[in-house]
């Protein structure tokens, strides 16, 4: 009796926790992956996701609608996109860099 009371409580939880979430198309251009995307802490209207491998999106009505821009940045952008916001509110975009003087992508993180 009490594993069939666990694997109840295990059904409602997961059910619980997707009827919260959604997926939210932001691009099907250019084929998005290994997408990263934050929420502004004070407007959470203002979200920016970002995906492989020089593309982020933004959204000033909490994701109803998304421009689409790409980043460049003096190291050179070679993917792996990871956003972060600070508690002001500002963004911040870190990639692997594309090193033009040897080396390797990823030995360097790049903000842009």
């Amino acid at each position: 009796m009490k594993l069939h009371k666990h694997f109840f409580l295990i059904i409602l939880l997961t059910s619980a926790a997707n009827a919260l979430c959604q997926n939210v198309m932001i691009s099907n251009i250019s084929n998005p992956n290994e997408p990263s995307i934050m929420m502004d802490p004070e407007n959470p209207a203002n979200i920016i996701g970002a995906a492989n491998i020089n593309k982020y999106y933004i959204s000033r009505d909490t994701g109803r609608t998304w421009t689409t821009n790409f980043l460049s940045s003096s190291y050179g952008v070679w993917g792996d996109p990871v956003i972060a916001v600070d508690t002001a509110g500002d963004f911040y975009f870190f990639h692997l860099s594309n090193p033009q003087s040897g080396g390797h992508s990823c030995n360097r993180v790049g903000d842009g």
